[in-house]
Order: structure tokens, then sequence, then C-alpha cells
């Protein structure tokens, strides 16, 4: 974590120019920071450094020293009250992500840094284990990476995750994983244990089935066609599965939650459809353009609840 400043520049590419493989070009000020500066450039090609943008792209994992590892909320706007989340920021790099204002807490910005400084919490597994054994804890369904997501890049080596499910497994405790990434497929074996007793629910999300949208918005996620094939898989180990369609951002991609619906029903089972607003501080790449989608009337008032049972016969959970 990053010690707290009165002010300090961002290195980014303040000219906006797009980062390759990341969400957000530019790292605007925390929210808890007194002071913002900004570069004033007139020709940005004489300041131009290529080699700070390469240096941009690296992903820095930070060990996360936490002394708790389970999260809790009284939102009800929120269908669960405890979380976990093995990693704070995510190289998924969702530029609509609602937990990019979170990374402020660390000192750091919402913006690039959200990708490229990632923590992690080694002690996850002995903390969640100190808590199952308290005499007084009561069991109830936990979520993971219901913040930011639990099977990102690092969780290949680190494997943090994995091992949670395993604690889970061991102690027979209902949990549900959030997810958009193909690497839930490595712990099938786990998972597949836990459904057999009921003990848990995966959440699979998708927002768009366009491949080119996908990209920009969800740089580093696996592709909308990998998250199907993901569905059919975990279906066809006896996981039971959710979908959720989320964000939904008028104009962009509200005309394809019918398709999404259809797609996941073809592959395994849609419960739920999950709708969700943007971050309260949004970053540049995405505010603008939701901005403009905005403003036509009519355009944003669809029945989400409507096409959903009329399609489903299902209801929609509103999300954060």
């Amino acid at each position: 974590m990053r010690p707290f400043s009165l002010a300090r520049e961002k290195k980014s590419t303040m000219d906006g120019r797009k980062i390759k493989g990341r969400g957000i070009s530019v790292n605007p000020s925390g929210r808890y920071e007194m002071f913002e500066r900004e570069r004033n450039v007139v020709d940005t090609s004489e300041c131009y450094d290529e080699s700070e943008s390469s240096k941009l792209q690296k992903t820095r994992l930070h060990v996360d020293h936490t002394k708790s590892i389970i999260s809790t909320n009284n939102s009800p706007d929120v269908p669960f009250n405890r979380s976990i989340n093995p990693y704070r920021g995510c190289e998924h790099g969702c530029v609509y992500c609602f937990a990019r204002p979170t990374h402020s807490w660390l000192g750091y910005s919402p913006g690039l840094e959200f990708e490229t400084e990632i923590t992690y919490k080694p002690d996850a597994v002995k903390l969640l284990r100190a808590e199952f054994d308290k005499s007084n804890y009561r069991c109830e369904p936990i979520v993971i990476g219901a913040n930011t997501d639990a099977y990102q890049p690092a969780e290949k080596n680190l494997g943090i995750t994995r091992q949670l499910l395993k604690t889970f497994e061991q102690y027979r405790h209902p949990v549900a994983v959030i997810t958009k990434s193909s690497l839930i497929e490595r712990d099938i074996d786990i998972l597949a244990a836990l459904a057999k007793n009921n003990l848990v629910l995966i959440h699979i999300s998708i927002c768009t089935l366009q491949g080119e949208l996908s990209r920009k918005m969800e740089p580093r996620a696996s592709s909308p066609k990998r998250r199907l094939e993901i569905i059919k898989t975990l279906t066809g180990n006896g996981i039971p599965v959710n979908l959720l369609v989320a964000p939904v951002i008028p104009v962009l991609n509200d005309c394809e939650m019918e398709t999404i619906l259809e797609q996941a029903k073809v592959e395994g089972k849609a419960e739920d459809l999950s709708c969700t607003d943007p971050p309260e501080q949004h970053v540049p790449r995405y505010d603008h353009p939701l901005r403009a989608t905005r403003e036509p009337q009519g355009v944003a008032s669809i029945g989400i609840d409507d096409i959903v049972r009329k399609h489903h016969s299902i209801s929609a959970v509103p999300a954060r």
C-alpha cells in the first residue's frame, strides 16, 4: 500500500494514448488526496516517453498484510452480506468496474494503477480457518471475488483462491464465486465436490457477446465466447451456474440482454440477471461515452424485469 501524500503527479499517458492490453490509460488522483496535478502539454509528441508507457504495462504484485479476511455489508442492494477478496485491484482492467474507487483506499489511482498495482493476501487461508474455528462463528454463505476477480491472472501462480476453496470443502461451508475468467475450470475438482453437497454456486459475468466491444471494455478478461464455454463446462460437471449481465449501458449493450440470456440458456442455465450502475468515481474512458448515451429520453427506460420475465421467467437482481 502506498503512503498517503498531499500531492503527487501520476505517471500516465495524460494525452490519452491507448496502452495495449489495458482498460484505462490515465491515472486520475484518488478521491482521498487533497490535491491533484495534471500535465499541461501543448505538443505531446515532444514529451511522450515510449519507455514510460512500456513500464506502465507491467503488473506489480504487493503483499497485503490484512488481519481479517471476511468482509461484511448491510446493503439492501446486495444479496449477500459476507465476502472474501483474495486480491485488491484487478488486472482484467474492465473500464466499468465498480471496484475501481476502492483502490483509492490504498493510496492508488482508480485508473491505470487499479490494473497494474495488485495486492494479494497470502495469509487468507490461515485467517479463514481462524474465523471458522471460533466458538461463536455462525455459518452463512460467503462470496469469493465480490469486489475484484478471484481468478485474475495472478491467481494462476499464487493459487490463493484454490486454497480457499479447499478450506470451504474441508469445513463443508457454503460458498459462491463471481468471475469472468476461464481459470476457474482449473478448480473443477473442488467445485464439483462442493456441488455434490449443494455447497457452491458460480456466477459468470457476461455484459456483451461482441468480441471487439469486450476487448475495449474488458481487455484482459476471457472472451464472451470463452465464458459461454465455461458455463457449459461447469454445468456439465454438475456445478450450478448463475449468469450476471452487468453492466447494462444504454445504447452500448442494452440491446444484447435477450441474446446473452438465450445463448447462456443454450450452454447452461441462466438463473439471474444482475444489472449495475457505474461507480461513483468514474474514470475518463468510461465516463464520457456513458454521459453521451444517457441523454436520449426513453433509451434507458427499458423494462429489464419485463424482458427477463417474458423470455426466461426469472427476476432481475440488483447489483452493486
